[in-house]
């Protein structure tokens, strides 16, 4: 670059009132978008802690009633889960139906999953 040609950088740290007042701005702008962001991502958590502590706690339940530990209990905590959920959530009954069969493949899943080991 030769002296005294402008680049794109040129006058970055020259403090003029216009650009300081865009600086503010977008610095609001960002911090409106991360709250956001952090709102969503904190519903998330506790959408998704709400759905493991209730299978965890059917898993106990189950496994104390049945007292084994089977693929088809697995498939029964994850069918009650997802119906649970859903209806929780106010959703048609097609939706919990959905929902429940979701659940109860997830966890029979998981369940083959853990005797491949």
């Amino acid at each position: 670059m030769f002296i005294g040609s402008k680049s794109k950088y040129s006058g970055i740290f020259t403090s003029s009132t216009s650009n300081m007042g865009l600086v503010i701005v977008n610095r609001i702008i960002d911090a409106v978008l991360i709250f956001a962001l952090f709102q969503k991502m904190c519903s998330e958590g506790a959408y998704w802690g709400i759905i493991g502590g209730l299978y965890v706690g059917l898993d106990y339940g189950v496994g104390i009633i049945l007292s084994a530990g089977d693929w088809k209990n697995a498939m029964l905590r994850g069918v009650l889960t997802g119906a649970l959920v859903s209806a929780a959530y106010n959703n048609g009954k097609d939706k919990v139906v959905q929902n429940a069969v979701t659940g109860g493949a997830i966890a029979t899943a998981a369940e083959l999953l853990c005797y491949l080991k």
